[in-house]
């Protein structure tokens, strides 16, 4: 057990200096090919995109443990159903 911890304690350190060295790596060159304005277009688009995949209130939560519920109890009409409507609400 405690072993376990460790290692997913260490690739979470690792992937988190993974993401700090691409940052400390990739901005340098972002500035340098797309320029200032180029980079904050960048920005700004990749802001939005991690904005809106924030803002589901829950729902990917909800869906979730709705599917599992289904899945428990064996409900396979419904699964497909919820899960359609689950992939058509966030793929529009």
């Amino acid at each position: 057990m405690l072993k376990t911890v460790i290692r997913n304690l260490l690739a979470t350190f690792a992937a988190q200096g993974i993401v700090l060295g691409s940052n400390l790596l990739l901005v340098p060159l972002y500035l340098r090919y797309w320029g200032a304005p180029g980079y904050g277009e960048w920005l700004t688009a990749y802001a939005l995109v991690q904005y809106l995949a924030s803002v589901d209130f829950g729902l990917s939560t909800a869906i979730v443990n709705h599917l599992t519920l289904c899945s428990a109890h064996g409900d396979t009409a419904e699964f497909r159903t919820y899960s359609h409507s689950a992939f058509c609400l966030y793929f529009s």
